[in-house]
């Protein structure tokens, strides 16, 4: 996204909407980019040394992280299972919808088919595995695929959209601490995952 970014900005010449950005608190005097990573790169990529950004801090009451899910589609669902099974980061289990599961260890993702199958992605239950886990995941289609993040559960209505829709896959909820955490070790998550929103925002 960042060279189209480029384009607008430099055809705006104005940052309407500043990047959100929370202190790591580790002691290094780190920033973590919460909402705009597409923009700082794309600042950065017009070589500006400073970045406007509006500073929100870990306690702030008005920070909500929520997760974005993927509607993927232009793939075969098979494809797309077949990668999963391969990586040795992640364990893919078929699961029955009418039965009880218990919730595994780690970071599980769901996956769910259009013909309404779900698949349980697991990964080990340290956060390290975990997140390369999730990487496997999103690697498996990002490039291959076309997707759009939505706030959707089921896939029901999902391919009247997307009449090739490949499947919904539903990412597991996290939380502050956590995310600063992998952050300050700079373990990121995979783009496109992570949702916060702040009220007020600054504009």
């Amino acid at each position: 996204r960042t060279l189209p970014l480029v384009a607008k900005l430099r055809a705006q010449g104005i940052l309407r909407n500043p990047p959100i950005v929370m202190p790591l608190n580790d002691g290094t005097g780190r920033y973590m980019v919460l909402d705009g990573t597409n923009r700082v790169t794309s600042l950065q990529e017009m070589e500006f040394p400073h970045v406007v950004a509006q500073v929100v801090p870990y306690d702030d009451p008005h920070v909500y992280l929520g997760t974005w899910n993927h509607v993927v589609w232009g793939m075969s669902h098979r494809e797309l299972l077949d990668d999963i099974r391969k990586a040795k980061e992640v364990e893919l289990l078929k699961i029955n919808t009418r039965k009880s599961h218990t919730p595994p260890e780690g970071m599980p993702a769901q996956i769910r088919l259009r013909d309404g199958s779900v698949y349980l992605a697991t990964t080990a239950p340290d956060l390290s595995s975990a997140v390369a886990g999730l990487h496997r995941i999103v690697n498996s289609y990002k490039d291959r695929a076309s997707l759009d993040r939505t706030s959707q559960t089921l896939t029901e209505g999902l391919d009247d959209v997307h009449p090739d829709l490949t499947a919904l896959v539903i990412f597991p909820r996290f939380e502050v601490p956590t995310v600063l955490t992998l952050a300050g070790r700079g373990a990121l998550l995979p783009t496109g995952i992570t949702r916060f929103t702040v009220s007020p925002r600054a504009l």
